[in-house]
């Protein structure tokens, strides 16, 4: 549903008009800003409260709030029979039965965020799915005013919303940008507030966010969302701050899944997620790198060359000790050529002064190769098979006029790296692209 659709939704139009309201038993523990406004003839806040009856007001009463900017607004107080009530429908999530379960959701919704102390109460229980019902029933009734506010962000008629400040310094102020925020506030509200709250806070917040994706997943069959994904890549933007694993773990899944694919073919949202994508990209852990590099390829998204930089600095870096003396060690080896096959899509001339150690490196990759039929020689392909190449279509070259038996160009990939490599020792036919190369460098 997209963001549109859902501001047509009956039922969110009716938790639209449903008021805060805090239990009288914790109100004197809310902040000073929350404080209940006395009505005439009560104590204020500052003298010593007089004894409380432990009596509710009737059934629908209203009392009198003061809201964070000081202005008064109406909220109705629970009765002794909505605790009951709301009791009740808290032990019915944890019913076996899916009706059960169902009506109890929606009986919790009807009474709207007057069930959210009650609901936090019961959310340390240990039954975890019992606890995930919770943290999204809290998570849909928080903050009455949310989706207004979400209709003025979108419009452009007001910037006020949590994490917004942090967002756009890192994807800009657009239609698009808005609209994949939103999608992330909807799901993740309390990461969204700790955004600009500095590095320590955002990733204990990411991790709270991944546990609740992964949870919905496994135990509510719940595939992830743009939201999901939007909210856990926007705190890949700090490199000031590492990625937990357990965040890329779940980055890593969402890449993967439905969710991302269909919003790339989006022409208006596509380019903004790109940038999201490129930030976790850039900062990918190296059991990750390959997978990253892929999927750049895959759904093209040039900010993975500087990933790809890195790894081919590292890599070069290394030496013989770490990558192996005559064929390149495996851990390396997948993560290096996807990189290679990056630059060699969107890299620029500056990359083939990066690529030249490579050019000169005659170990062995340890990928599978085309073998032409009418050969009995064994092919191979060396790194600076793979890195000549890369080099002459940088610079606008031609692979089979360079001299490659076999070369076989992809539209997407750039070209096969199995079809790059040389029969027998092949050092005579290795040296004709080497050749081609050295007189497209040398070119004014």
């Amino acid at each position: 549903m997209n963001t549109r659709e859902k501001f047509k939704s009956p039922t969110l139009h009716r938790l639209l008009v449903l008021l805060i309201c805090l239990p009288a038993g914790v109100a004197s523990a809310q902040p000073p800003e929350n404080e209940a406004v006395p009505a005439a003839g009560q104590a204020s806040p500052s003298e010593p409260a007089a004894p409380v009856d432990d009596e509710q007001p009737a059934a629908g009463s209203d009392t009198k709030a003061a809201d964070k900017k000081g202005a008064v607004k109406e909220v109705t107080v629970l009765t002794a029979a909505d605790r009951q009530r709301i009791d009740a429908l808290i032990a019915d999530l944890s019913s076996s039965k899916f009706a059960i379960r169902e009506e109890a959701v929606a009986g919790l919704i009807e009474f709207g965020e007057r069930a959210i102390p009650m609901l936090a109460a019961a959310a340390d229980t240990p039954d975890p799915e019992v606890q995930l019902r919770i943290r999204i029933l809290m998570s849909r009734l928080s903050n009455n005013d949310f989706e207004s506010a979400v209709m003025a962000f979108l419009s452009g008629a007001s910037d006020e919303m949590e994490g917004w400040d942090y967002a756009r310094r890192l994807i800009g102020d657009s239609n698009a940008a808005r609209e994949l925020f939103v999608d992330a506030s909807r799901q993740h509200r309390e990461l969204m507030e700790e955004l600009d709250k500095g590095p320590g806070l955002r990733m204990v917040a990411a991790n709270k966010a991944a546990d609740l994706v992964v949870r919905r997943m496994m135990l509510e069959f719940l595939p992830p969302e743009r939201g999901d994904a939007v909210a856990l890549l926007l705190t890949c933007g700090d490199r000031s701050a590492p990625i937990p694993p357990g965040v890329e773990r779940v980055i890593v899944r969402i890449m993967n899944s439905p969710v991302t694919s269909e919003t790339l073919k989006d022409a208006m949202l596509a380019p903004v997620y790109q940038k999201l994508v490129g930030f976790w990209m850039r900062r990918a852990s190296v059991s990750y790198q390959p997978q990253a590099m892929y999927f750049a390829l895959q759904h093209r998204v040039p900010e993975s060359v500087e990933l790809a930089r890195d790894i081919v600095a590292e890599f070069v870096a290394a030496g013989e000790e770490l990558t192996g003396p005559e064929i390149i060690d495996p851990k390396y080896g997948e993560g290096l050529e996807q990189a290679l096959l990056v630059i060699a899509k969107y890299g620029d001339p500056s990359d083939v002064a990066r690529l030249e150690p490579l050019r000169n490196d005659a170990r062995r990759m340890p990928i599978g190769t085309d073998q032409p039929g009418d050969t009995h020689d064994r092919i191979e392909i060396q790194v600076r098979d793979i890195a000549v190449a890369v080099s002459i279509k940088i610079l606008g070259g031609d692979l089979r006029e360079a001299g490659y038996l076999n070369p076989r160009e992809h539209a997407i990939v750039v070209f096969f790296t199995a079809s790059l490599g040389f029969p027998g020792g092949g050092d005579e036919l290795r040296s004709k692209p080497a050749k081609y190369l050295a007189d497209l460098i040398a070119k004014p």
